[in-house]
């Protein structure tokens, strides 16, 4: 098991390391979720978890967004 503390750092082990399952918050800090699966090379072939506790607002609604990344 892996973590990474921002989306960068994710993306720096998903290019090194191998997974069959990847899960990652929405909002992190510096590079955030969505744009770190879009980076990554290993999509389709891992499973992704995209969650959230939300926005600051609680009105964002990033679902499209998570599952196009996931394509």
């Amino acid at each position: 098991m892996f973590e990474a503390d921002d989306g960068a750092i994710g993306l720096e082990i998903l290019e090194t390391q191998s997974f069959d399952v990847v899960i990652t918050d929405i909002f992190m800090p510096g590079q955030d979720g969505i744009v770190t699966l879009r980076k990554s090379g290993t999509l389709p072939t891992v499973k992704v978890i995209v969650m959230s506790g939300g926005d600051s607002t609680g009105t964002l609604d990033l679902r499209q967004d998570a599952e196009f990344s996931a394509r």
